[in-house]
Formats: structure tokens, sequence, C-alpha cells
């Protein structure tokens, strides 16, 4: 689970955070890009994004200063309260030196939830309930407005054509429009909030963007219908794998066995799903994790961003189950750890060696 800086995260926690303006990094990293057509690229570097920290243009340029290459996506989160989510759309995209400044050549992936309300436990009788009720003021209109206000924002702030990414980590038990044992309501809501943000911009593109551990269980029951859905998303974090833990290296016993066995087959799941759908994958979430208390994380693991990075190689190059952007998320969190790639020396070293060339 993995909670934005509207939910109490902390904010633009990056590497190499530059202390000049984003103006000034945009034009620098123009000079050190390599040339090379998005063809030539291997896929996960043509769908290159970061998650760099709530409105962190600068932290985002840093990022591609470090690696030497533009990212093409980057993924940011609205706020969960009804009173501040436009408003917090205002701020990611439309305020001075913000996203805004970068449209002519980044794609925004918007997360924008689909009911509004605090953390529940879906697993309770009590959750669900909660979470019907929310996704049912979603479903009766109560919240137009506001979805209606922020599509404007992200058209007017130069997205037109951005990823929304409605209602992500659905089929989870944590926010507020957990599809679990709701499949039905959370269906119709999906539909209307994606008819209302398509009225303002028909470029705007949908996400679908479950998680690892429930995807199997609530992808079937809670799929909104192929029309409504361009993208199969799924949020992958090196953490709670189950597998036998390393104390002395602070890591998985053994790495690459760990992702053979337990990341493997979910990432199968979902592109044999996007496939059956006639839709692409996307990653809109994936860290390295460590020092949290949600579980075990396999901290400086070399061979979780090397299997990443592999698999999303092996998807078809176009079509359905091809990957259509990925995002690492380079932020790190009370509630479950550290995530920036500062933290890893070792992993660091690869992701740049892989993502940077």
């Amino acid at each position: 689970m993995i909670i934005p800086a509207s939910y109490h995260r902390k904010l633009g926690i990056g590497i190499l955070i530059a202390a000049i303006s984003a103006i000034g990094l945009t034009t620098a990293i123009s000079r050190i890009v390599p040339s090379a057509s998005a063809a030539s690229l291997p896929a996960p570097v043509r769908g290159l994004g970061f998650f760099p920290g709530y409105g962190n243009v600068s932290g985002f340029v840093s990022l591609e200063g470090w690696l030497g290459r533009q990212a093409s996506y980057v993924v940011q989160f609205s706020d969960g309260q009804p009173d501040q989510f436009a408003g917090s759309v205002w701020g990611e995209v439309v305020a001075a030196g913000k996203f805004q400044t970068l449209a002519s050549r980044v794609t925004l992936v918007e997360s924008v939830p689909l009911a509004f309300g605090g953390f529940l436990d879906a697993s309770t009788a009590q959750g669900q309930a909660q979470a019907r009720s929310n996704l049912q003021a979603t479903l009766n209109g109560t919240f137009d407005a506001q979805y209606r206000q922020a599509a404007v924002y992200l058209r007017d702030g130069g997205f037109p054509s951005a990823i929304i990414r409605l209602g992500w980590e659905f089929d989870g038990g944590w926010f507020a429009w957990s599809s679990q044992g709701n499949c039905d309501v959370f269906q119709s809501a999906f539909r209307r909030v994606h008819d209302i943000f398509t009225s303002v911009s028909p470029g705007f593109r949908f996400d679908w963007n479950a998680t690892a551990s429930y995807l199997a269980a609530n992808a079937q029951c809670a799929w909104p219908g192929d029309s409504y859905v361009n993208i199969v998303g799924l949020d992958y974090y090196d953490k709670g794998l189950g597998v036998a833990y390393n104390s002395a290296t602070q890591t998985w016993a053994d790495p690459a066995g760990a992702f053979s066995t337990r990341v493997l087959p979910n990432l199968k799941i979902q592109r044999d799903f996007a496939i059956a759908h006639g839709k692409q994958v996307s990653y809109p979430e994936w860290a390295l994790a460590g020092g949290g208390p949600e579980g075990v994380g396999g901290g400086d693991d070399p061979a979780f961003v090397q299997g990443m990075y592999d698999w999303m190689n092996s998807l078809p190059d176009t079509g359905p189950g091809s990957l259509a952007y990925q995002a690492y998320f380079n932020e790190d969190a009370n509630h479950d750890g550290n995530h920036a790639l500062g933290h890893f020396p070792n992993a660091q070293a690869l992701y740049r060696q892989l993502f940077g060339r």
C-alpha cells in the first residue's frame, strides 16, 4: 500500500535535488540526453517515468540529470478530501513553476480518488459498508463538480491527454473506494467519473491500476468494461514477499529466487489479463523497499531492479500486453519505509546502468 503526499506522505523527497530553477534544469538536461530514436530504446526506457514527490518539478528534472536521459512520464496524486481535491490538481499542474512547465514533453499520470473518505479495512463488514457508502456518493453525483473542475485544470494546464489513474489500488482493502465486496458500485462509479473527465477532454486515457497481492482475486469482478479502460496497471514494491530473509545482508536470502517465485507470477497474471482485454500494461508505482513497518523489504536488492527491467523489456513492442509506461516511486514514507534510490547504492547503480544508457 502506497499513500501519496495528500495522505500524509512526506513531500518532495528525491535524490540530488538541484537548487536551481526547473527551466534551467530542463535546458541542462537537453544538452546531455543521448540522441536515440524512441524505437531504438528498450521498452522500459521508452516508457520511463518517476514519482518525484507532489509538484516536485525540480526533483523530477534532477532525476533526469542524474540518469542522463529525459523521462516521458510523471506520476502525481490528487488529494483524498473533496474540499481539497480539485485544488490539489491545480497545485500540481497549473500553479506557477509546476508541471505545466514540462507539458510539451512529459505525459502526466494523475492519480484520482474514485471516492472520498478516510482509510478503512475492507476485510470487515463495517469496512465494506463504508466503502459502499463512499462509492455510492460518487455514483449519486455528489462530487461531479469537483471531478469536472479537476479535469478542466488538467486540460487547461497543458495535459488534455493525461492518463487518469482512477481509483488506484482499488483491489486492496484500505482506500475509501475499495472494490472488495463492492464490485458493482465500484464499476458504476468508475464509469461515471470516466464520463465526466472525457466530457471535458476526450483525449484523457484511463489506467485501471491494481495491486500485486489482490489482482487475481478481484480483477474480473471489478472490471468496468473494455471501453472504459486503456491501460491495466500494477503497483509493485520489493517487500512482503514471504520468502527467507538474510538479516546480515538485510535482503532476501535468495533475491533472484524471490523475484522469480513471488514477483514474476503476479506480473504474468497482469499481462495475461491485459492481453485478454486488448490493453497495454503499466507500472505506475514500483520501487525498492527497506526499513518500514509494513513488512520485511528487500533493501538494497539489485535483483529486483534487474528483474523488473528484464520483465518490462520482454513485453511486446506494441499492442495488447505492451508497456505503456513505468514510474519509479522515488519518495520515502513514514508508514512503509524507504523507497528513494539514494538509500540503496548497489541497486541504484544498476538502475542507472539499465535505465540511463
